[in-house]
């Protein structure tokens, strides 16, 4: 008799709200704040977790949060940071949109080439508004300080935030060990000031 893989869990769904609040608390060691950072392509960049690289067709760069061994994730929500001057809907960031190739969204598997989930249905991130389509989305853009760093002047620049509360979209993500949520990088953003993105969510053993 041949064993496959465990089937996934479903630990949220279908719980009421008295019973979500029954489940015992997470210890600061099992939540995760975690910067996607640098998994795989062609080009190491400098920061690790700076996704305002050069990209290319087909592989580009590849950023992500992998799931450590022995653990099982719950991804609750990813944050965008875009930063630039002078930001518009129609553009990625402050750069002239739309992006000719996009960023790919997904969740993969260990082997990091095959897509579980594509966060984006297919439709690469080209620009700012194509945040909006995402389910359980929220995006801003704004300037990042009015005065700069502190004893400084303003720096003029604008920022462009998303936060992706992967919950609102009705159903819960359990990713297993070794698998990654992603961020693929195809076009030259090197025009952004900056662009991070920031995973949070729960670990438990598994």
């Amino acid at each position: 008799m041949t064993s496959g893989p465990p089937s996934r869990p479903r630990y949220w769904e279908g719980l009421t709200r008295q019973q979500r609040a029954a489940i015992p608390a997470i210890a600061p060691q099992d939540m995760v704040f975690a910067y996607m950072r640098f998994i795989a392509g062609d080009v190491t960049p400098a920061i690790g977790n700076h996704l305002n690289v050069v990209g290319s067709m087909p592989s580009g760069i590849r950023f992500g949060y992998v799931v450590p061994e022995r653990t099982l994730f719950h991804l609750v929500r990813i944050n965008h940071v875009i930063v630039g001057n002078t930001p518009f809907n129609d553009r990625f960031g402050n750069i002239p949109g739309p992006l000719t190739n996009g960023c790919l969204y997904d969740i993969r598997k260990a082997d990091g080439d095959e897509v579980l989930l594509d966060l984006a249905d297919g439709e690469p991130l080209r620009q700012n508004y194509d945040f909006l389509a995402l389910a359980g989305t929220e995006m801003q853009m704004r300037p990042d300080s009015p005065n700069g760093a502190p004893g400084m002047p303003p720096t003029g620049l604008e920022v462009v935030t998303v936060r992706h509360d992967i919950i609102e979209s009705g159903k819960q993500a359990i990713l297993y060990e070794g698998e990654s949520v992603c961020m693929v990088i195809r076009d030259d953003l090197t025009a952004l000031d900056n662009y991070i993105c920031m995973v949070q969510g729960y670990l438990y053993p598994n």
